[in-house]
């Protein structure tokens, strides 16, 4: 977890950097601007499991919200960051009206003979339609009659 004040930025010409996070490796990796609305019974979403080796990284853009972790949520105000398991029960919990978060979804690289991907805000599933390696030209949705 990375908070706004204990942040460092770079400087360049004309700009500044924040660096958030490093992933290695290949998979897939999913980028969202998630709108999360406060509920009115005080419940929040806590969506579907990823596959195994999932991560979420969540950078809050605006608002107050309560993620990750069902067991130990974090709270994280405007410019916070924190990346948490997406393969276990997690939640998005909005705590000042709307916000508006960044989140990227990792899912490590499918191995050959493990079949298809689900990828949950995606949309569908995707298989492996040709040779061994997962590189993105090599994926395609498929439907899978849901």
């Amino acid at each position: 977890m990375q908070r706004a004040s204990d942040v460092v930025w770079q400087h360049h010409d004309g700009h500044e950097v924040r660096l958030l996070d490093h992933v290695y490796g290949s998979g897939v990796i999913e980028n969202y601007v998630m709108r999360i609305h406060p509920m009115a019974n005080g419940d929040d979403g806590e969506p579907e499991l990823h596959p195994a080796g999932t991560l979420e990284h969540l950078y809050v853009i605006t608002g107050h919200v309560r993620v990750g972790p069902v067991d130990s949520p974090i709270e994280l105000r405007q410019e916070d960051f924190a990346r948490y398991a997406g393969d276990r029960p997690h939640r998005y919990q909005s705590l000042s009206g709307e916000s508006l978060v960044h989140v990227v979804v990792s899912v490590p690289r499918v191995q050959p003979g493990t079949g298809v991907l689900r990828t949950q805000h995606g949309g569908g599933v995707r298989a492996r339609i040709s040779a061994p390696s997962t590189s993105a030209r090599e994926w395609k949705d498929v439907d899978d009659g849901s």
